[in-house]
């Protein structure tokens, strides 16, 4: 039997579209997002820990590389969000 050789894990250098973001805000507490489009938000909902990259979190978190403070503006007030991490597949290819 002939062993099977797994692609290696190619995880994204900055966020972009289809990638999880997992970040800690001021209070050091820890949330992922997953980088959506505006039609696939509407289908999957925010609920499931979706962003649009066009709503506030997605635009702020849009290209950040690990470690990046953004600053993003909510109807709560402004928050800082630091990039702890980031994982998936980018639908763009210049995110590798």
């Amino acid at each position: 039997i002939a062993a099977k050789t797994l692609p290696p894990v190619v995880r994204p250098e900055r966020a972009a579209l289809g990638v999880t973001v997992h970040v800690r805000n001021e209070h050091d507490e820890e949330k992922a997002y997953r980088l959506v489009s505006p039609e696939e938000l509407a289908l999957v909902g925010a609920d499931g820990g979706a962003a649009s990259v066009e709503g506030p979190i997605g635009r702020a978190l849009l290209g950040a590389h690990v470690g990046d403070v953004r600053e993003v503006a909510l109807p709560r007030g402004r928050q800082e969000l630091e990039v702890v991490a980031l994982e998936g597949e980018s639908s763009s290819p210049e995110a590798h």
